[in-house]
């Protein structure tokens, strides 16, 4: 759930859940990572909080959020939402939580490109089927950049991209080939 979100966490947190829980109750932090539980309550005095898990790349700390601080940031306190909070440590009745005093919604992750390659020898791509090729390649724009590796290191790079049906149906197209994600 996490995967695109290393470099913006790093970022934006002043430590990993890992080095939090080395440092000392009361002292400050920012930690990122994804909320995986939530749970609303009412308090005894009438108010909202929230006790949650929030999870990075190798641990886990529980957080809450308290009344004022639940109202400004419910809508960003949902399971499943990768979040940045800031708060205090609070090692007291022994338990480990951050009381948390803000939260801030981290951006979605650049989409990566994608990419394939379809992998044949030189002979299947020579004559007509270089022609047909071409031509499914102008039927069939999409997002995915399409690279041909003929063997012996030759690699041709296609200046067009390919939508992902027409990607399946290549081999159908060419006969003997394969297509491998890069």
């Amino acid at each position: 759930p996490l995967d695109g979100y290393e470099s913006i966490m790093k970022a934006k947190s002043t430590v990993s859940i890992g080095e939090l829980l080395e440092t000392s109750d009361g002292s400050t932090h920012t930690i990122a990572g994804m909320l995986t539980s939530a749970n609303a309550r009412t308090t005894r005095n009438g108010g909202m909080m929230l006790t949650g898990r929030l999870e990075d790349f190798e641990y886990a700390v529980e957080i809450v959020v308290f009344n004022n601080n639940y109202e400004k940031f419910q809508d960003v306190l949902e399971e499943d939402t990768a979040i940045v909070v800031s708060g205090r440590v609070d090692r007291s009745r022994d338990s480990f939580q951050v009381i948390v005093s803000s939260v801030e919604k981290l951006p979605a992750p650049a989409k990566r490109p994608q990419a394939a390659c379809v992998h044949c020898s030189e002979e299947i791509l020579s004559g007509e089927n270089l022609v047909t090729l071409k031509d499914f390649l102008w039927e069939n724009p999409g997002d995915v950049d399409l690279l041909i590796n003929l063997g012996g290191g030759s690699l041709l790079s296609t200046s067009k991209q390919i939508n992902e049906e027409a990607l399946r149906e290549l081999p159908k197209l060419l006969g003997e080939c394969r297509i491998s994600r890069i």
